[in-house]
């Protein structure tokens, strides 16, 4: 981690992996450690992006094909219903028949970076 501070700069970081993996645990550890040491604006936000499941499947179908799709259908079902009932997330955006710029420019406006 850079100990590196400016007043007008802009972290950002984004955790990817497999379902499983502890993205969410270790976003809240990273939260935890840099909030220790007064960095300030060391805050992290865990967005839930939702859309309905017609919706998923819509955008699924354009993405994927076979078995995958057929995999990736029946997951988007399940993890739907496992992260509406964690709710681990400070803030969920909804995005249907929205444009992903605008999802985008709603989570900044949010979480107050803009």
């Amino acid at each position: 981690m850079s100990s590196t501070k400016s007043k007008n700069k802009i972290h950002l970081l984004i955790l990817t992996g497999s379902v499983g993996v502890g993205k969410s645990s270790v976003a809240e550890a990273i939260s935890n450690i840099l909030s220790s040491k007064s960095i300030p604006n060391a805050d992290i936000h865990i967005i839930r992006l939702k859309a309905d499941i017609k919706t998923i499947h819509d955008r699924l179908k354009r993405r994927d094909t076979g078995e995958s799709l057929k995999w990736h259908l029946n997951r988007a079902i399940v993890l739907t219903k496992q992260l509406k009932s964690t709710k681990i997330e400070d803030l969920v955006v909804d995005t249907k028949n929205k444009f992903i710029t605008t999802i985008a420019k709603e989570i900044i406006f949010k979480i107050g970076w803009l």
